[in-house]
């Protein structure tokens, strides 16, 4: 069951915020209005775009806070989960409502927050994750992250900082209580696991279910599994514990985590046809 949560962003926080825009929209009406300055056709068009860019987001912003208070407010017994293969179903699940976020107390999980190949998350489930929390195991990508070589992992949000005095016994010990978040779903009674694909086939998420299933004895445990691939395959597990929804990206280049692709017309219906699904499933139950 979710927890109802405090506002923490009140109404002198909007405020501050509102009167900032409101004083860039007047700087912006007194070069164009009172002052008489003309625009070239450039200049027209690019303010045009600017305007309902502005119009676009404010309206995608207020519809996603409203929706994930709806969300809030259902109560059910389930526990959703995620389990990779990237931050798409954690970020999701997260920003409808769906679960609580981090600032709400919600602890981080191993497959929140970082890239899993299903081979890596089939490997640590199967093992209880034997091998993950490791100091050998550990180095560091071009790009700056920790990364699990032997496993294909990039956990692309642990980043080292000035502040740390040994960067990998920090990430081990992220790498720990995150671990140990995850056993502790033991105490759950239904357990919903999220899987958002990049190449696993159905037989994969068949294997990751009984995986599952055995990890967590005597739970009732269901596998949605989202599929954004441009070109996916309507191949289906055979399994009444799997979900699969199909919802292709807009198009090739369609960037989940970009602001300005999911503020987009396009970006909103992909996004409301996975959380749409996902909260039939759960409603379902």
């Amino acid at each position: 069951m979710r927890e109802k949560r405090k506002p923490n962003f009140n109404q002198q926080q909007f405020e501050n915020v509102q009167a900032s825009l409101l004083k860039l929209t007047d700087s912006l009406v007194r070069q164009f209005v009172l002052k008489g300055l003309d625009l070239d056709d450039d200049a027209r068009r690019s303010f045009a775009l600017f305007s309902q860019t502005i119009c676009t987001k404010l309206n995608y912003a207020e519809s996603i806070c409203a929706e994930r208070l709806l969300n809030r407010q259902k109560k059910n017994e389930v526990t959703l989960v995620s389990l990779g293969y990237d931050c798409l179903p954690r970020t999701m699940l997260a920003k409808y409502g769906l679960i609580a976020s981090r600032a709400d107390g919600r602890l981080t999980m191993p497959f929140d927050l970082a890239v899993h190949p299903i081979i890596a998350v089939k490997n640590l489930i199967s093992t209880d994750f034997g091998n993950y929390a490791l100091s050998e195991n550990i180095s560091f990508a071009k790009q700056g992250h920790a990364i699990i070589p032997q496993l294909g992992v990039h956990l692309n949000h642990d980043i080292p900082t000035a502040e740390m005095e040994d960067p990998v016994k920090e990430i081990v010990k992220r790498i720990d209580r995150r671990v140990r978040a995850f056993r502790g779903l033991k105490k759950s009674k239904k357990l919903i696991f999220v899987h958002h694909v990049q190449n696993a086939t159905p037989n994969d998420c068949i294997e990751l279910l009984g995986l599952l299933k055995r990890y967590f004895p005597k739970k009732e445990v269901r596998l949605i599994v989202v599929d954004t691939r441009h070109n996916a395959s309507p191949a289906r597990p055979s399994s009444q514990d799997i979900d699969w929804i199909l919802s292709p990206r807009p198009y090739p280049e369609y960037r989940w985590h970009d602001e300005a692709c999911c503020a987009s017309v396009e970006g909103r219906l992909f996004e409301r046809r996975i959380i749409g699904e996902i909260t039939n499933i759960i409603d379902w139950l």
